[in-house]
Protein backbone atom coordinates (compact mmCIF):
# COMPACT_ATOMS: atom_id res chain seq x y z
CA UNK A 1 0.00 0.00 0.00
CA UNK A 2 2.79 2.31 0.84
CA UNK A 3 4.56 1.66 -2.51
CA UNK A 4 1.43 2.47 -4.48
CA UNK A 5 1.13 5.80 -2.66
CA UNK A 6 4.74 6.65 -3.52
CA UNK A 7 4.17 5.87 -7.20
CA UNK A 8 1.06 8.07 -7.25
CA UNK A 9 3.07 10.90 -5.68
CA UNK A 10 6.03 10.60 -8.09
CA UNK A 11 3.93 10.24 -11.22
CA UNK A 12 3.05 13.97 -11.53
CA UNK A 13 6.70 14.86 -11.07
CA UNK A 14 7.78 12.44 -13.82
CA UNK A 15 5.14 13.76 -16.17
CA UNK A 16 6.31 17.32 -15.53
CA UNK A 17 9.91 16.36 -16.30
CA UNK A 18 8.82 14.66 -19.52
CA UNK A 19 6.96 17.76 -20.63
CA UNK A 20 10.04 19.88 -19.98
CA UNK A 21 12.28 17.52 -22.00
CA UNK A 22 9.84 17.46 -24.91
CA UNK A 23 9.67 21.24 -24.89
CA UNK A 24 13.49 21.51 -25.07
CA UNK A 25 13.59 18.99 -27.94
CA UNK A 26 11.05 20.98 -29.90
CA UNK A 27 12.99 24.21 -29.24
CA UNK A 28 16.29 22.71 -30.38
CA UNK A 29 14.67 21.29 -33.48
CA UNK A 30 13.17 24.66 -34.27
CA UNK A 31 16.58 26.39 -34.01
CA UNK A 32 18.21 23.76 -36.20
CA UNK A 33 15.57 24.23 -38.82
CA UNK A 34 16.31 27.95 -38.99
CA UNK A 35 20.18 27.64 -39.17
CA UNK A 36 22.28 29.69 -41.70
CA UNK A 37 25.80 28.42 -42.57
CA UNK A 38 27.77 30.23 -45.31
CA UNK A 39 30.86 28.42 -46.66
CA UNK A 40 33.42 29.99 -49.01
CA UNK A 41 36.30 28.41 -50.96
CA UNK A 42 39.01 29.90 -53.16
CA UNK A 43 41.66 28.66 -55.59
CA UNK A 44 44.07 30.17 -58.11
CA UNK A 45 45.29 29.21 -61.56
CA UNK A 46 47.49 30.93 -64.12
CA UNK A 47 47.52 31.14 -67.90
CA UNK A 48 49.29 27.78 -68.23
CA UNK A 49 46.33 25.95 -66.65
CA UNK A 50 47.96 25.24 -63.30
CA UNK A 51 46.01 24.94 -60.04
CA UNK A 52 46.97 26.02 -56.53
CA UNK A 53 44.59 25.34 -53.66
CA UNK A 54 45.14 26.47 -50.08
CA UNK A 55 48.75 25.88 -49.10
CA UNK A 56 49.71 23.33 -51.79
CA UNK A 57 53.13 24.92 -52.28
CA UNK A 58 54.63 22.21 -54.48
CA UNK A 59 52.18 22.92 -57.31
CA UNK A 60 52.60 25.06 -60.45
CA UNK A 61 53.55 28.72 -60.25
CA UNK A 62 52.55 32.01 -61.81
CA UNK A 63 54.91 34.12 -63.93
CA UNK A 64 55.51 37.82 -63.31
CA UNK A 65 53.96 39.80 -66.15
CA UNK A 66 51.44 37.05 -67.02
CA UNK A 67 47.76 36.71 -66.15
CA UNK A 68 46.69 35.02 -62.91
CA UNK A 69 43.10 33.87 -62.31
CA UNK A 70 41.22 33.27 -59.07
CA UNK A 71 37.93 31.40 -58.59
CA UNK A 72 35.58 31.78 -55.60
CA UNK A 73 32.74 29.46 -54.65
CA UNK A 74 30.21 30.20 -51.89
CA UNK A 75 27.34 28.07 -50.51
CA UNK A 76 24.67 28.32 -47.83
CA UNK A 77 24.73 24.98 -46.00
CA UNK A 78 21.91 26.07 -43.75
CA UNK A 79 18.21 25.60 -44.35
CA UNK A 80 17.21 29.24 -43.97
CA UNK A 81 17.92 32.22 -46.18
CA UNK A 82 21.09 34.13 -45.43
CA UNK A 83 20.43 37.85 -45.41
CA UNK A 84 22.76 40.49 -46.95
CA UNK A 85 25.64 38.19 -47.91
CA UNK A 86 28.87 40.08 -48.66
CA UNK A 87 32.13 38.71 -50.09
CA UNK A 88 35.37 40.59 -49.49
CA UNK A 89 38.46 39.57 -51.47
CA UNK A 90 41.87 41.07 -50.70
CA UNK A 91 44.12 40.74 -53.74
CA UNK A 92 47.92 40.60 -53.32
CA UNK A 93 49.75 43.87 -53.88
CA UNK A 94 51.79 42.09 -56.57
CA UNK A 95 48.82 41.77 -58.96
CA UNK A 96 46.78 44.21 -61.01
CA UNK A 97 43.01 43.68 -61.04
CA UNK A 98 41.58 43.39 -64.56
CA UNK A 99 37.98 42.13 -64.31
CA UNK A 100 35.64 39.63 -62.66
CA UNK A 101 32.39 37.83 -63.40
CA UNK A 102 30.50 39.02 -60.33
CA UNK A 103 30.52 42.80 -60.75
CA UNK A 104 32.82 43.42 -57.82
CA UNK A 105 33.83 46.90 -56.70
CA UNK A 106 37.57 47.55 -56.31
CA UNK A 107 38.45 49.64 -53.32
CA UNK A 108 41.50 50.75 -51.40
CA UNK A 109 44.17 48.19 -50.61
CA UNK A 110 43.45 46.11 -53.70
CA UNK A 111 40.19 44.95 -52.07
CA UNK A 112 37.21 43.62 -54.07
CA UNK A 113 33.71 43.59 -52.57
CA UNK A 114 30.57 41.84 -53.85
CA UNK A 115 27.13 42.44 -52.38
CA UNK A 116 25.62 39.03 -53.10
CA UNK A 117 22.33 39.85 -51.36
CA UNK A 118 20.12 37.15 -49.85
CA UNK A 119 21.18 33.52 -50.33
CA UNK A 120 18.58 30.81 -49.84
CA UNK A 121 19.40 27.63 -47.98
CA UNK A 122 21.35 25.22 -50.23
CA UNK A 123 22.04 27.93 -52.80
CA UNK A 124 25.57 28.37 -54.29
CA UNK A 125 27.46 30.83 -56.48
CA UNK A 126 30.76 31.26 -58.29
CA UNK A 127 32.95 34.23 -59.20
CA UNK A 128 36.05 34.26 -61.41
CA UNK A 129 38.65 37.03 -61.10
CA UNK A 130 41.19 37.97 -63.77
CA UNK A 131 44.42 39.68 -62.70
CA UNK A 132 47.91 40.26 -64.05
CA UNK A 133 51.02 39.84 -61.95
CA UNK A 134 53.15 42.97 -62.14
CA UNK A 135 56.21 42.44 -64.37
CA UNK A 136 58.55 43.57 -61.58
CA UNK A 137 56.85 41.54 -58.84
CA UNK A 138 60.04 39.57 -58.10
CA UNK A 139 62.60 42.05 -59.48
CA UNK A 140 63.85 42.77 -55.98
CA UNK A 141 64.13 39.12 -54.96
CA UNK A 142 67.60 37.57 -55.15
CA UNK A 143 66.17 34.15 -56.03
CA UNK A 144 63.48 35.47 -58.37
CA UNK A 145 60.64 33.86 -56.40
CA UNK A 146 57.92 35.20 -54.13
CA UNK A 147 54.85 33.70 -52.44
CA UNK A 148 51.69 35.80 -52.75
CA UNK A 149 48.44 35.22 -50.86
CA UNK A 150 44.86 36.12 -51.79
CA UNK A 151 42.22 36.00 -49.03
CA UNK A 152 38.42 35.79 -49.27
CA UNK A 153 35.89 36.33 -46.46
CA UNK A 154 32.09 35.92 -46.44
CA UNK A 155 29.71 37.63 -44.05
CA UNK A 156 25.98 37.47 -43.38
CA UNK A 157 23.68 38.92 -40.74
CA UNK A 158 22.55 35.49 -39.50
CA UNK A 159 25.49 33.10 -39.97
CA UNK A 160 25.83 30.84 -36.93
CA UNK A 161 28.99 28.98 -37.99
CA UNK A 162 31.86 31.33 -38.88
CA UNK A 163 34.80 28.91 -39.13
CA UNK A 164 34.21 28.22 -42.84
CA UNK A 165 33.66 31.86 -43.85
CA UNK A 166 37.34 32.43 -44.69
CA UNK A 167 39.72 30.92 -47.25
CA UNK A 168 42.87 31.84 -49.12
CA UNK A 169 44.98 30.87 -52.13
CA UNK A 170 48.78 30.98 -51.93
CA UNK A 171 50.72 31.10 -55.19
CA UNK A 172 54.41 31.05 -56.04
CA UNK A 173 55.46 33.71 -58.55
CA UNK A 174 58.66 33.41 -60.58
CA UNK A 175 60.18 35.49 -63.38
CA UNK A 176 60.91 34.74 -67.03
CA UNK A 177 62.37 37.13 -69.62
CA UNK A 178 63.19 36.69 -73.30
CA UNK A 179 66.29 38.84 -73.90
CA UNK A 180 67.53 39.67 -77.40
CA UNK A 181 70.61 41.50 -78.71
CA UNK A 182 71.26 43.30 -82.00
CA UNK A 183 74.57 44.87 -83.05
CA UNK A 184 75.02 47.48 -85.78
CA UNK A 185 78.09 49.31 -87.06
CA UNK A 186 78.51 52.67 -88.76
CA UNK A 187 79.92 52.82 -91.37
CA UNK A 188 78.18 49.58 -92.25
CA UNK A 189 80.74 47.18 -93.70
CA UNK A 190 83.87 49.01 -95.01
CA UNK A 191 85.99 51.76 -93.47
CA UNK A 192 89.26 53.38 -94.42
CA UNK A 193 92.26 52.89 -92.19
CA UNK A 194 92.37 55.61 -89.56
CA UNK A 195 88.62 56.16 -89.78
CA UNK A 196 86.53 55.79 -86.63
CA UNK A 197 83.72 53.26 -86.69
CA UNK A 198 81.10 52.74 -83.99
CA UNK A 199 79.39 49.56 -82.81
CA UNK A 200 75.95 50.08 -81.25
CA UNK A 201 74.56 47.24 -79.12
CA UNK A 202 70.81 47.06 -78.48
CA UNK A 203 69.57 44.74 -75.70
CA UNK A 204 65.78 44.38 -75.47
CA UNK A 205 63.52 42.48 -73.08
CA UNK A 206 60.51 40.85 -74.74
CA UNK A 207 59.08 39.83 -71.37
CA UNK A 208 56.95 38.84 -69.76
CA UNK A 209 58.93 39.68 -66.58
CA UNK A 210 61.52 42.30 -65.72
CA UNK A 211 64.99 40.79 -66.17
CA UNK A 212 67.45 40.69 -63.25
CA UNK A 213 71.29 40.64 -63.42
CA UNK A 214 71.64 41.35 -67.15
CA UNK A 215 75.13 41.54 -68.68
CA UNK A 216 76.77 41.89 -72.11
CA UNK A 217 79.95 40.15 -73.25
CA UNK A 218 81.49 41.71 -76.38
CA UNK A 219 84.39 40.09 -78.23
CA UNK A 220 86.40 41.72 -81.03
CA UNK A 221 88.71 39.52 -83.13
CA UNK A 222 91.22 40.91 -85.64
CA UNK A 223 94.41 39.90 -87.45
CA UNK A 224 96.11 43.28 -87.03
CA UNK A 225 96.28 45.97 -84.42
CA UNK A 226 93.17 47.97 -83.50
CA UNK A 227 92.26 50.22 -80.62
CA UNK A 228 89.07 50.89 -78.67
CA UNK A 229 88.89 54.66 -78.66
CA UNK A 230 85.82 55.05 -76.44
CA UNK A 231 82.95 53.17 -74.81
CA UNK A 232 79.65 54.97 -74.23
CA UNK A 233 77.30 53.73 -71.50
CA UNK A 234 73.53 54.20 -71.60
CA UNK A 235 72.70 57.59 -70.02
CA UNK A 236 69.24 56.29 -69.07
CA UNK A 237 70.51 53.24 -67.17
CA UNK A 238 72.45 52.35 -64.06
CA UNK A 239 75.19 50.40 -65.85
CA UNK A 240 78.96 50.01 -65.76
CA UNK A 241 81.89 48.74 -67.82
CA UNK A 242 83.83 47.83 -69.72
CA UNK A 243 85.47 45.10 -67.68
CA UNK A 244 88.24 43.42 -69.67
CA UNK A 245 88.44 39.64 -69.45
CA UNK A 246 90.80 37.03 -70.95
CA UNK A 247 90.56 36.94 -74.73
CA UNK A 248 91.68 34.78 -77.66
CA UNK A 249 94.90 35.79 -79.38
CA UNK A 250 94.33 38.87 -81.51
CA UNK A 251 91.10 39.64 -79.67
CA UNK A 252 89.63 41.83 -76.98
CA UNK A 253 86.80 40.82 -74.62
CA UNK A 254 84.74 43.37 -72.70
CA UNK A 255 81.82 42.98 -70.34
CA UNK A 256 79.16 45.48 -69.31
CA UNK A 257 76.75 45.08 -66.37
CA UNK A 258 73.25 46.46 -65.83
CA UNK A 259 72.63 47.22 -62.16
CA UNK A 260 68.85 47.55 -62.38
CA UNK A 261 66.07 45.28 -63.66
CA UNK A 262 65.38 45.64 -67.38
CA UNK A 263 61.63 46.08 -67.79
CA UNK A 264 59.78 44.47 -70.72
CA UNK A 265 59.26 46.41 -73.95
CA UNK A 266 56.14 48.54 -73.77
CA UNK A 267 56.64 49.57 -70.16
CA UNK A 268 58.08 52.96 -69.18
CA UNK A 269 61.73 53.33 -70.26
CA UNK A 270 61.09 51.13 -73.29
CA UNK A 271 62.70 47.84 -72.23
CA UNK A 272 65.98 48.66 -74.00
CA UNK A 273 69.64 48.96 -72.91
CA UNK A 274 72.12 50.56 -75.34
CA UNK A 275 75.94 50.43 -75.32
CA UNK A 276 78.29 51.98 -77.93
CA UNK A 277 81.92 51.07 -78.69
CA UNK A 278 84.13 53.33 -80.86
CA UNK A 279 87.04 51.55 -82.62
CA UNK A 280 89.86 52.52 -85.02
CA UNK A 281 92.45 50.57 -87.02
CA UNK A 282 95.39 51.77 -89.14
CA UNK A 283 95.94 48.54 -91.06
CA UNK A 284 93.97 46.65 -93.66
CA UNK A 285 92.13 43.73 -92.05
CA UNK A 286 88.74 42.16 -91.37
CA UNK A 287 87.44 42.73 -87.86
CA UNK A 288 84.85 40.31 -86.49
CA UNK A 289 82.69 41.18 -83.54
CA UNK A 290 80.55 38.84 -81.42
CA UNK A 291 78.21 40.04 -78.67
CA UNK A 292 76.23 37.94 -76.20
CA UNK A 293 73.56 38.98 -73.67
CA UNK A 294 72.94 36.82 -70.62
CA UNK A 295 71.93 36.84 -66.97
CA UNK A 296 74.35 35.67 -64.33
CA UNK A 297 73.66 32.48 -62.38
CA UNK A 298 70.56 33.09 -60.31
CA UNK A 299 69.34 35.82 -62.66
CA UNK A 300 66.07 35.75 -64.56
CA UNK A 301 65.74 32.61 -66.75
CA UNK A 302 65.56 33.16 -70.51
CA UNK A 303 63.17 30.80 -72.35
CA UNK A 304 64.71 31.45 -75.79
CA UNK A 305 68.49 31.82 -76.17
CA UNK A 306 68.43 31.74 -79.99
CA UNK A 307 68.30 35.56 -80.03
CA UNK A 308 70.98 36.15 -77.38
CA UNK A 309 73.91 36.47 -79.83
CA UNK A 310 74.73 38.89 -82.64
CA UNK A 311 77.68 39.11 -85.08
CA UNK A 312 79.04 42.06 -87.05
CA UNK A 313 81.83 42.35 -89.65
CA UNK A 314 83.94 45.35 -90.67
CA UNK A 315 86.59 45.48 -93.42
CA UNK A 316 89.36 48.04 -92.96
CA UNK A 317 91.05 49.24 -96.16
CA UNK A 318 94.57 50.70 -96.27
CA UNK A 319 94.81 54.44 -96.62
CA UNK A 320 98.12 56.12 -97.33
CA UNK A 321 98.61 59.81 -98.06
CA UNK A 322 101.74 60.00 -100.27
CA UNK A 323 103.31 63.44 -100.72
CA UNK A 324 105.80 64.12 -103.58
CA UNK A 325 108.13 67.09 -103.92
CA UNK A 326 110.81 67.76 -106.59
CA UNK A 327 113.91 69.95 -106.73
CA UNK A 328 116.23 70.66 -109.68
CA UNK A 329 119.57 72.48 -109.55
CA UNK A 330 122.79 73.04 -111.57
CA UNK A 331 125.59 71.01 -110.13
CA UNK A 332 128.02 73.94 -110.56
CA UNK A 333 126.21 77.25 -110.47
CA UNK A 334 123.87 79.01 -108.09
CA UNK A 335 121.28 81.13 -109.97
CA UNK A 336 121.33 84.90 -109.40
CA UNK A 337 118.75 86.28 -107.05
CA UNK A 338 115.35 86.59 -108.66
CA UNK A 339 116.31 84.45 -111.69
CA UNK A 340 114.73 81.20 -110.48
CA UNK A 341 116.29 77.84 -111.34
CA UNK A 342 118.96 78.13 -114.04
CA UNK A 343 121.08 75.51 -115.75
CA UNK A 344 124.11 75.88 -117.99
CA UNK A 345 124.14 74.02 -121.27
CA UNK A 346 126.68 71.25 -121.26
CA UNK A 347 126.76 71.04 -117.46
CA UNK A 348 125.00 68.57 -115.18
CA UNK A 349 121.51 68.99 -113.70
CA UNK A 350 120.46 67.11 -110.60
CA UNK A 351 116.80 66.27 -110.06
CA UNK A 352 115.73 65.14 -106.59
CA UNK A 353 112.28 63.69 -105.87
CA UNK A 354 111.09 63.16 -102.26
CA UNK A 355 108.12 60.90 -101.51
CA UNK A 356 106.73 60.89 -97.94
CA UNK A 357 104.02 58.64 -96.50
CA UNK A 358 101.74 60.75 -94.30
CA UNK A 359 99.83 57.61 -93.26
CA UNK A 360 97.87 56.39 -91.57
CA UNK A 361 98.59 53.00 -93.17
CA UNK A 362 101.83 51.51 -94.42
CA UNK A 363 102.23 52.16 -98.16
CA UNK A 364 103.35 49.15 -100.18
CA UNK A 365 104.82 48.91 -103.72
CA UNK A 366 105.54 52.63 -103.89
CA UNK A 367 106.86 53.66 -107.35
CA UNK A 368 108.23 57.07 -108.34
CA UNK A 369 108.03 58.03 -112.02
CA UNK A 370 109.70 61.01 -113.69
CA UNK A 371 109.26 62.07 -117.32
CA UNK A 372 112.45 63.94 -118.19
CA UNK A 373 112.60 66.49 -121.08
CA UNK A 374 114.09 65.46 -124.41
CA UNK A 375 116.85 68.07 -124.02
CA UNK A 376 118.69 66.04 -121.39
CA UNK A 377 120.57 62.79 -121.29
CA UNK A 378 120.37 60.52 -118.26
CA UNK A 379 123.78 59.94 -116.77
CA UNK A 380 122.65 57.99 -113.68
CA UNK A 381 119.51 57.32 -111.57
CA UNK A 382 119.38 56.02 -107.99
CA UNK A 383 117.16 56.00 -104.92
CA UNK A 384 117.55 55.81 -101.17
CA UNK A 385 115.89 52.36 -101.21
CA UNK A 386 114.73 49.91 -103.81
CA UNK A 387 115.85 49.90 -107.47
CA UNK A 388 115.61 52.26 -110.45
CA UNK A 389 115.37 52.01 -114.25
CA UNK A 390 116.36 54.86 -116.56
CA UNK A 391 113.76 55.77 -119.12
CA UNK A 392 113.87 57.70 -122.43
CA UNK A 393 113.90 61.49 -122.02
CA UNK A 394 111.07 63.10 -123.98
CA UNK A 395 109.09 59.82 -124.30
CA UNK A 396 106.01 59.94 -122.04
CA UNK A 397 105.57 56.17 -122.47
CA UNK A 398 109.02 55.41 -121.05
CA UNK A 399 109.49 57.36 -117.83
CA UNK A 400 112.38 56.93 -115.44
CA UNK A 401 111.14 54.87 -112.49
CA UNK A 402 112.27 53.88 -109.02
CA UNK A 403 110.44 51.20 -107.04
CA UNK A 404 111.10 52.18 -103.44
CA UNK A 405 108.95 49.36 -102.00
CA UNK A 406 107.31 49.83 -98.61
CA UNK A 407 107.03 53.10 -96.76
CA UNK A 408 105.88 53.10 -93.15
CA UNK A 409 103.76 56.02 -91.93
CA UNK A 410 106.05 59.08 -91.66
CA UNK A 411 108.88 57.55 -93.79
CA UNK A 412 110.48 59.29 -96.79
CA UNK A 413 112.31 57.88 -99.84
CA UNK A 414 114.51 59.93 -102.23
CA UNK A 415 114.99 59.42 -106.00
Amino acid sequence: MTSHRRVRRLLPIALALLVILLAQFVLVGSVAAQEVDIDVDKWAYWGGGGLVSGMTLDGPYAVAGEELFYSISYHNYGTSTAISVTLTDTLPAEVQYLEDTGGGVLGAGNTLVWDVGDLAGGESGYIDIKTRVWADAVAGESDGTILITNTIEASSTEDVYMDNNYDYAATFVQDLADLSVVKMSKPDTVVQAGELFTYTIFVENWGPSSARDVSIRDEILASEYFTVVETILDPLRDDSGPYFTPSPEGGLTMEFDLHEPLEPIGIENGGRWVIQIVVMSYETQDINNLVHVFTYYGGTPDPDISNNTAIDFISVLDTSDLELTKDAYDEWLEPPDGMGDLATAGLGIIYELFVTNNGPSTAENVVIEDNLPAEVDIISVSSSQGSCIAGTPGDPNDPTTCNVGTLAPGATAVM
